[in-house]
């Protein structure tokens, strides 16, 4: 059975391919599979008008001359050390956490008064 449908698959991934790159050749006015438009030109020339705008660094923001440092912001100073902070505070909580949950030690004290002998198969 399993060679049977890998024989049949064949010829529809063959298709798919073909298919594939026919999409690749498709007129400008004809829409993607997605539903979406295809770009124009005057599209693409608006983007690339933008991109000139935005100068292609992070947040439009140009680096400072040779020799000069760059000014920070005020929430710049406080970002690392609260992050900082913040991560010890968290590994602090969760490597300290209690090993057993109040169900567990629940069960240790139903089975203490319902007078089970402990497990001797765990003791250490």
């Amino acid at each position: 059975r399993l060679l049977l449908l890998v024989v049949r698959a064949r010829p529809m991934l063959a298709r798919g391919a073909k298919s594939l790159r026919a999409s690749s050749l498709r007129p400008a006015g004809l829409r993607l599979a997605s539903g979406v438009p295809a770009r124009t030109p005057e599209q693409t020339e608006h983007l690339e008008k933008l991109a000139e705008e935005h100068n292609g660094f992070l947040f439009g923001e140009v680096p400072p001359p040779p020799g000069e440092k760059r000014k920070k912001e005020d929430w710049e100073y406080y970002y690392p050390p609260l992050m900082t902070s913040a991560l010890a505070l968290f590994l602090f909580t969760w490597l300290n956490q209690p090993l057993s949950s109040v169900e567990d030690e629940a069960m240790e004290e139903a089975k203490r008064r319902m007078g089970f002998e402990p497990d001797v198969h765990f003791k250490q």
